[in-house]
């Protein structure tokens, strides 16, 4: 298995920026003085940033503010703002939302559990619906609140091993 350190770092998401709305700030002033854009245009920019940068930020994106602001952001911050505007904003809102959003930033943006930084595996988990004392569902469906960000390998594991999915079938050729 390659270790994460060496496996692609420039997939990595710059978490050393993570918090910090002062470099933010001085990002969007720094466009501001080399190019001449509406406050309008500055001010998407700085949501984007903020989405992806700061982790209390629960206001989601939508595509359009992304692809009219694809140029001033870099490409790991394209690729990872496409994956969680998708998840909080677009097509798959209603089985993820902001906390799924929520959930990665909180990881760093790396898997839970082997620490994977390159954002090309990772991917967001449903946790498991949660059942009472006599077997009753607590929840159903995708009201599902809370996510771990897994790499795909661990994200692959945790589904097969759930109990409720059969094991797979050998074909007849292996039996």
């Amino acid at each position: 298995m390659t270790n994460s350190k060496n496996y692609s770092p420039e997939f990595h998401f710059p978490v050393e920026n993570m918090g910090n709305r002062k470099k933010i700030k001085d990002r969007i002033r720094r466009i501001e003085e080399q190019k001449n854009l509406k406050k309008q245009q500055l001010n998407a920019i700085e949501r984007i940033l903020e989405f992806l940068y700061i982790e209390e930020y629960v206001k989601p994106i939508y595509r359009k503010t992304i692809k009219n602001n694809e140029e001033y952001l870099s490409m790991i911050e394209r690729r990872v703002a496409y994956w969680l505007e998708t998840r909080c904003s677009g097509s798959e809102k209603k089985n993820y939302g902001i906390n799924a959003v929520l959930a990665v930033k909180r990881a760093k943006y790396k898997c839970e559990i082997c620490k994977q930084k390159d954002i090309r595996c990772l991917e967001i988990d449903h946790i498991p619906e949660k059942v009472d004392n006599e077997g009753k569902k607590i929840r159903s469906g995708f009201e599902v609140k809370e996510f771990k960000c897994l790499c795909a390998n661990h994200h692959k594991i945790k589904t097969v091993n759930k109990p409720s999915i059969p094991p797979y079938p050998l074909s007849s050729a292996y039996q």
